[in-house]
């Protein structure tokens, strides 16, 4: 008698289709991760606005302080905004009625003084870049 023992080897239907299942499952799980609502993608757009209003902001801040600082600290408008349009290189800013108002790289600034003297600038990002 010769009997042959052979040995079955290899994955069964059942292991793929459930690997195909948990790859799938996994594979949702990311991309909701990624593109959500709170997604890593959009959390680093909102990171970079904001890091460019903040940038936007100092450097507004320091033209016009820069200008004031040649008028023995008087605050000029229309100085602030020569001065923002020499840093930037191009007619971005523009002054009216002691309020310095422009726009750079698709957000939109003001500088004005509030009633304490105190500079305030503010800036947001603009509807259309």
């Amino acid at each position: 008698m010769n009997k042959k023992l052979t040995k079955d080897t290899g994955i069964t239907l059942i292991a793929l289709v459930i690997t195909i299942i948990v790859l799938l499952i996994l594979a949702g799980v990311t991309i909701t991760s990624l593109t959500g609502e709170n997604g890593v993608l959009e959390r680093a757009q909102r990171a970079r606005n904001e890091t460019m209003q903040a940038q936007i902001r100092e450097q507004v801040q320091m033209e016009v302080m820069g200008s004031m600082i040649d008028l023995d600290g008087v605050y000029n408008a229309e100085a602030g905004a020569t001065a923002i349009n020499k840093m930037w290189g191009e007619d971005t800013a523009s002054a009216e009625e002691n309020v310095i108002s422009g726009s750079h790289d698709g957000y939109n600034f003001t500088v004005s003084l509030d009633e304490d003297d105190n500079l305030n600038v503010t800036v947001t990002k603009s509807a259309t870049p």
